[in-house]
């Protein structure tokens, strides 16, 4: 399905719907806007569905919004943590905590550098894969090509992971997982998340 201007202004404005700050939004559409231009000038599309689009305003202030600085000290705080790649995915493509934790490989598509959000993680005891908040929610978004080569190299290290307990790799298996290929719970991702940030000397 063809990405239209129309759907990725839906995208924003849910985003700041659902709380994430300016700041987020507004790296979310650089990074989207990065993305597409790449296809435009592959002569993949031709035109940037992403340019034109207006960031919403917020209204909630309740909320910690971080500058483009700040999230580049937590991207570079969360090097080498146990979640790294679930805080990339948030900052980088801009997704929701369940989005994050509720991400399957088998809607990561690496050879054309994007991701189907279709599904998220629920909230409640055990692991339940629910559909998106909203219809709007449910979209295809590009992924930079740093973070292809974030997810592939980390796809290597994670198959190694679950050999080392004897559990066969498949696509099924959430991105963020935890040794024994569980997804990893939305409080101890909060947790790792949280630590994060205030290693990088900043308010969560």
């Amino acid at each position: 399905k063809k990405l239209q201007r129309p759907a990725v202004q839906r995208h924003l404005n849910e985003m700041g719907r659902n709380g994430s700050a300016t700041a987020t939004i507004s790296l979310a559409q650089t990074v989207l806007r990065g993305a597409l231009q790449q296809a435009v000038n592959d002569k993949i599309i031709a035109e940037n569905p992403a340019t034109g689009v207006k960031i919403p305003k917020i209204v909630n202030k309740e909320r910690k919004a971080y500058s483009s600085e700040e999230v580049r000290k937590i991207l570079l705080q969360a090097k080498g943590s146990r979640y790294e790649i679930g805080i990339h995915l948030m900052f980088g493509v801009a997704l929701r905590q369940g989005e994050v934790l509720g991400l399957r490989w088998k809607n990561v598509d690496l050879d054309n550098g994007r991701v189907n959000i279709v599904e998220q993680l629920a909230r409640q005891k055990g692991f339940a894969f629910t559909p998106p908040k909203s219809a709007s929610s449910v979209r295809t978004l590009p992924l930079s090509p740093d973070l292809v080569a974030e997810l592939k190299s980390w796809r290597i290290k994670q198959k190694e992971m679950l050999l080392k307990a004897g559990i066969a790799w498949s696509e099924e298996i959430t991105v963020l997982s935890n040794e024994i290929g569980t997804p990893v719970t939305h409080d101890l991702y909060l947790l790792g998340y949280k630590q994060v940030v205030r290693a990088a000397g900043l308010e969560t």
